[in-house]
């Protein structure tokens, strides 16, 4: 994985999650799927990366998802793989927002 600082990670981090609810809100249609998995993969790897930077565990913790919740209600899906991949999304976005206000209330404080 590329040498990045902390910070940029942490700022990619960000800057993730905002693409990331961008990419999971898009409306498509079935035959877009394939393309939509694929730029959800590269958007994980590319979360992965950032968040082994700042935090071992918070990789761990987005890499092997021990449990997913359901996404929200208001996302349109595609088809049944669509919507696994969603839920998958849903909850790498959730795991990273808590993270995130975290670390905002440690620098806070």
């Amino acid at each position: 994985w590329p040498k990045i600082s902390a910070t940029k990670a942490r700022k990619q981090l960000r800057d993730l999650r905002k693409s990331g609810v961008e990419l999971r809100n898009r409306l498509i249609q079935p035959f877009e799927v394939p393309k939509w998995i694929s730029d959800f993969e590269v958007w994980r790897e590319a979360i992965l990366v950032a968040a082994n930077v700042i935090s071992p565990d918070l990789h761990g913790h987005l890499e092997t998802l021990n449990e997913v919740k359901p996404p929200p209600g208001n996302l349109s899906y595609a088809s049944d793989e669509h919507e696994h991949y969603l839920g998958i999304m849903s909850e790498i976005l959730r795991r990273v927002d808590k993270f995130l206000e975290g670390t905002a209330l440690d620098v806070r404080r």
